[in-house]
């Protein structure tokens, strides 16, 4: 394999991989990251979701489902990870400024779909007073919809959360999750490209931000017609 002209990495692990990326950018490879930032490492510029700024808008989404009162639980499938530390700290603060609110201690569910589902169950089952569950990526989120689902929950439970998996799409229209943030990966790998191009052309480029699309039941047609 030759010389890489460009890289676009996203950096799930900023700890682990910004020694790589410093690596590559010393061997005088340009380095773009996307989806989720490495802001510590020598990164020329991201593409991506400003991820405290989506956790604010779950957190909204949330205190609004709501009706600005209840106990809400906070998933993720990785509490470490940056880009979960992030959104989590967007979503508490806007759920801080509900008076109403009360937040949960925040459950790590693990990446295994049925851990993910189990833990869920087995959290609901030991805080029978939590009445929204906020979930901080794809993969909790139609594990606690599928949860609200079988338990006829909806009336009682409402969730929030993000990506655009089928599962999640469907949730969605049946009323079994009541929001859910697109962050566009389509666009975030294209832009993360783009801007390389950009940079071997002897352009300046900059930080991309590609914005927080919000789905409920109103307007999920949209993708379910995709």
């Amino acid at each position: 394999m030759g010389k890489m002209d460009g890289l676009a990495i996203s950096s799930v692990s900023t700890d682990a991989l910004a020694p790589l990326i410093d690596k590559v950018i010393a061997a005088g490879i340009p380095v773009v990251t996307f989806n989720t930032d490495n802001p510590e490492s020598k990164r020329l510029a991201f593409a991506g979701q400003d991820l405290v700024q989506s956790g604010r808008e779950a957190g909204k989404l949330m205190a609004k489902v709501l009706g600005g009162k209840g106990k809400v639980m906070i998933t993720t499938i990785d509490a470490a990870a940056q880009w979960s530390l992030d959104r989590e700290k967007g979503a508490r603060e806007a759920l801080k400024a509900e008076p109403g609110i009360e937040v949960a201690s925040t459950l790590n569910t693990g990446t295994d779909p049925q851990k993910i589902y189990s833990a869920i169950e087995n959290a609901m089952l030991a805080n029978p007073s939590i009445s929204g569950v906020l979930s901080l990526e794809c993969c909790s989120t139609p594990a606690a919809g599928t949860w609200v689902e079988r338990n006829k929950a909806a009336d009682k439970v409402k969730v929030v959360g993000f990506d655009l998996l089928d599962q999640t799409v469907q949730l969605v229209q049946s009323g079994d999750v009541q929001a859910t943030i697109d962050q566009a990966p389509e666009k975030q790998g294209f832009a993360a490209v783009d801007l390389l191009v950009q940079f071997l052309k002897g352009q300046t480029i900059e930080n991309l931000d590609t914005g927080v699309g919000v789905y409920t039941k109103d307007n999920i047609a949209e993708v379910a017609k995709k």
